[in-house]
């Protein structure tokens, strides 16, 4: 059987970015560095969305590098600062996840060969392919709300179109940019993989709803998802 190469070894031959957007998440945001670093990811990065609590100092103490926002722009706002940075500075792969604990490091290398093997430019983590029983309900409404929204201004259905844990090879990183600040990057995010006529593909996930995460307050939810398809119909 041929041997899974490690991070370290991947990282030897191509430039990964970790990107994470972040808001409020103090608490958690160490530990999460911590468990990539262990994990061989070395290039991480958190952009603070203008936080209140100690997320940027937490960050920089387990070896993120950290972009501060001086407002809150939003995840999608965030995220386009990450793939700013990864344009600029030419990275290879750039991984999206978010920064509460939700998404498992197993997953992003998962996501990230899957990239790499099969020459996919938009690697979108599916909770809908794996985990979708265990997803709470107003996120299932919400997902299912956003990606009737991806079809219907898009003409693309994917089933977990809310996702935010994502890969996008060197194509996609120099191809992407978004105009929305709040959640409708992630449909935006897929209709112009579509519109570059990049490869899209979903790979099954799995997910970690821990108390920190749904109690935040900031996430997704069915109001984020009707505020989002009025504003792709509306703008």
């Amino acid at each position: 059987m041929k041997k899974i190469p490690s991070i370290a070894e991947l990282s030897k031959e191509k430039k990964i970015l970790v990107g994470m957007p972040a808001f409020n998440e103090g608490p958690v945001i160490g530990n999460v560095v911590k468990h990539l670093k262990k994990k061989g990811f070395n290039n991480i990065l958190v952009v603070d969305d203008c936080s209140k609590d100690d997320t940027s100092l937490n960050a920089k103490k387990e070896g993120a590098s950290v972009l501060r926002h001086i407002i809150n722009r939003g995840a999608g706002g965030a995220t386009a600062t990450i793939i700013e940075y990864a344009k600029r500075n030419d990275y290879d792969y750039l991984i999206l996840m978010d920064s509460d604990g939700q998404h498992s490091v197993e997953d992003a290398k998962k996501l990230l060969l899957t990239s790499m093997k099969q020459k996919i430019s938009l690697v979108i983590g599916s909770r809908i392919k794996s985990d979708y029983k265990h997803m709470p309900l107003q996120r299932k409404i919400a997902n299912h709300i956003g990606s009737f929204a991806t079809w219907f201004v898009f003409g693309k259905y994917i089933l977990d179109s809310q996702s935010g844990f994502r890969v996008l090879d060197k194509k996609a990183i120099q191809s992407v940019k978004l105009s929305y600040d709040r959640f409708e990057f992630c449909s935006e995010m897929i209709g112009q993989a579509y519109e570059h006529n990049l490869s899209v593909i979903e790979v099954p996930i799995k997910v970690v709803y821990s108390e920190h995460s749904m109690n935040k307050g900031h996430g997704q939810n069915i109001a984020n998802g009707f505020t989002m398809l009025e504003r792709f119909l509306f703008k």
